[in-house]
């Protein structure tokens, strides 16, 4: 198998795969504009997440424009940790952002308070 071009991938994915019955999982980075794996990584802890950088040239990492993800706080610490201006660039799915409003909602009652 070839070696991949250092390229610069401008939006990417972070996830998580299950596999044998939810006990292990795998952490995965994928090119979003040309649909495909990038970095795969055992478990899916900050430390599995944090290896993909190390593989990255600062080109890379400054032609980073965006990296959408769940709200799984061991990946946004990474990306927070290796990405200039992580903030203006992580994505929360639309799948995750929903359960968030509902969680406060369920919390807080709708009522008038300071978060």
């Amino acid at each position: 198998m070839e070696r991949r071009k250092a390229e610069i991938v401008s939006q990417m994915g972070v996830d998580e795969k299950a596999f044998r019955k939810g006990q292990s999982y795998l952490t995965l980075v994928n090119d979003l504009v040309r649909r495909r794996v990038l970095y795969v990584a055992e478990d899916r802890k900050q430390s599995s997440l944090d290896g993909f950088w190390e593989t990255l040239t600062p080109e890379q990492i400054s032609g980073i424009e965006a990296v959408a993800m769940d709200m799984w706080d061991p990946y946004v610490a990474s990306v927070r940790a290796h990405l200039p201006e992580a903030e203006g660039k992580i994505v929360f799915d639309k799948f995750h952002v929903p359960s968030i409003w509902g969680m406060l909602w369920t919390r807080y009652g709708g009522r008038k308070t300071e978060l």
